[in-house]
């Protein structure tokens, strides 16, 4: 957007906010596209994108900044590199990494002024949204599936994270519907590998009709068997391989090396001795020859629609058969094809038998691109308000669920309270860094500099599933226990115990307190650095500790006083 159409849609210190904030987004895909191009018409200067995945021939339909020339290639990388070549003005930064990685320190997160959520993967999502609350960092989460989607805000101490609502967090239910919002090119899931399948098949017809069109010209059955033969060596084997970070390198296969393994393919996890005949998988030569039978068989569907039991307009919908068995053949043997190419650098991956491909398929959703659009207006339009906002705490939001509904398109409902005691948001619990040199310091010395702050008495230390330090476990006083030693231990050989690398400068605890009338806890982050005596990252610690846990037990005081009320209530109506 020019600078004089922003002169008049924003004020001179609007415009300043804009020009001097810094944006996280973590998700090159449907919407992480829609972002950026609406983050750079707004005049922002500073952008940092972060995404795992490359580009896909099955993002081009509605990933606007990726052409055929980039398959292959990292999302983050490209875009940036267009970016700075078409607007040397701003400042754009990326990484090709899950955000989950160790390379993300406190220090990364501490730069940016808000971040913008556009994953799908329900664990980056957790982890993002842990971090966010971590370092007092606002954020807006998005989803969309289908013609459906939903925008929230996050902010510590005002409305609930995802971590909130702990029915949420202990479903293991599988979903009725599997959203497609941005298909990873490197898989995740098994699902990845279907959804793939699932676009790999409708591209065969509305996107790469060259490849039935050059088969209409073969009569021979050897130069029909050989083509499609070259056809899965153009699908399966690539000349220069995706380099993925922190995985090893993908296999290629050709069609002549899938014959050769003839061996049915197994899980990890299953023995196959095991399984029914029903739950048995086909070898991985058995799943090469069906994916060429299957592929002529397609031939003939678009040639002749008519003679076969779907008519003309039915096969638009692809997505939804699950009635014809060639259909599901040529999908489940795209799965185990593509499963096989990537379960080296993804050992998770389990191959899929035909009914558990039929019944993932029966719930794929597709990506609209109008969706996504509107999705992305609605965050920008978000982190305006935020950004502009005095103060954080007087921002005021409401959940914006998108439909299909022609009445209410787009339909703001208030935006749920975070509940004051969630374990990640709840403001009980102290997010604090301090300094530490971990060659010349133990825990003793940080659990003394805490007590300058609070004085609390220590249940339990712990790092990641490791409990270093538990009060229950100190029962003798005139001896010392194996918990009360941890506390003497430099912070380097606790690391050592725990088989940490030894380069890491960074390390998670969480104290919990033991005394019933103050109930909080700290979760630190130990900076590894060269000092005399231990020291918190903020000099103004004790008084923020003060006037946190006085905003709690004030929250805590008006629930109480509210749910008298609302036993009163009842009773009055009884």
């Amino acid at each position: 957007m020019e600078e004089s159409v922003l002169k008049q849609l924003f004020t001179k210190e609007e415009l300043h906010k804009i020009k001097t904030s810094k944006i996280l987004l973590v998700g090159c895909g449907g919407i992480g596209c829609e972002l950026i191009k609406n983050i750079i018409k707004l005049g922002f200067l500073d952008l940092f994108l972060i995404d795992n995945d490359y580009v896909d021939i099955s993002n081009l339909n509605r990933q606007f900044y990726f052409t055929k020339q980039m398959i292959n290639k990292s999302k983050s990388f490209v875009i940036r590199d267009m970016l700075n070549k078409e607007y040397p003005h701003i400042q754009v930064a990326a990484e090709y990494l899950d955000i989950q990685s160790k390379t993300f320190l406190s220090s990364f997160y501490r730069q940016f002024s808000l971040v913008l959520c556009a994953l799908d993967n329900r664990d980056a999502k957790e982890h993002l949204s842990y971090m966010c609350i971590k370092y007092n960092l606002p954020m807006i989460i998005v989803g969309a599936e289908g013609f459906n989607g939903q925008s929230k805000v996050v902010i510590r101490g005002k409305y609930e994270c995802i971590f909130c609502d702990e029915n949420f967090l202990n479903k293991n239910e599988e979903p009725e519907n599997i959203s497609v919002c941005n298909l990873k090119g490197v898989p995740n899931t098994s699902n990845d590998c279907i959804i793939w399948a699932k676009y790999f098949l409708e591209d065969l017809f509305f996107v790469k009709k060259y490849v039935m069109a050059q088969r209409k010209g073969l009569t021979n059955k050897k130069n029909i068997e050989e083509y499609w033969q070259s056809f899965f060596d153009e699908t399966f084997h690539y000349e220069e391989s995706p380099k993925i970070k922190d995985h090893k390198k993908i296999e290629n296969l050709t069609f002549q090396q899938a014959l050769t393994k003839i061996e049915p393919l197994e899980n990890e996890e299953k023995n196959s001795k095991l399984l029914s005949p029903y739950e048995k998988l086909q070898s991985l030569s058995d799943y090469a020859q069906k994916f060429i039978q299957t592929l002529e068989y397609l031939f003939e569907f678009q040639e002749n629609p008519g003679n076969f039991k779907f008519i003309a307009t039915d096969y638009k919908k692809l997505s939804l058969y699950s009635g014809d068995d060639n259909f599901i053949d040529f999908l489940t043997a795209c799965t185990n094809l593509r499963i096989y190419i990537y379960k080296n650098s993804q050992p998770k991956l389990e191959y899929q038998h035909e009914y558990q491909v039929k019944n993932v398929v029966g719930k794929i959703v597709p990506s609209i691109a109008s969706t996504n659009s509107i999705i992305g207006a609605i965050q920008i339009a978000e982190t305006i308000k935020i950004l502009f906002s005095d103060n954080i705490s007087s921002y005021e939001a409401n959940i914006k669920w998108v439909s299909q509904d022609d009445e209410n398109l787009i339909k703001p409902t208030s935006s749920v309270k975070c509940n004051f005691d969630c374990r990640i948001c709840s403001m009980k619990i102290l997010y604090f860094g301090f300094y530490m040199d971990f060659s010349q310091h133990c825990l003793n010395d940080l659990i003394t500099e805490l007590k300058k702050c609070k004085d609390f008495d220590i249940g339990k230390i712990s790092y990641d599933r490791f409990i270093v330090y538990d009060s229950e476990d100190v029962v003798d006083k005139n001896c010392k226990s194996e918990a009360e030693k941890n506390l003497t231990k430099k912070i380097r050989e606790l690391m050592d115990i725990w088989f940490l690398p030894e380069n890491l400068e960074e390390l998670h605890l969480r104290i919990s307190n033991d005394n019933k009338k103050i109930n909080f806890e700290w979760d630190l982050v130990l900076i590894n650095k060269k000092i005399e005596t231990v020291c918190a990252e903020d000099t103004r610690i004790k008084e923020k500790v003060k006037k946190q846990l006085y905003d709690y037990y004030m929250q805590k005081e008006i629930k109480a006083h509210a749910d008298k009320f609302k036993n009163l209530k009842k009773c009055l109506l009884n």
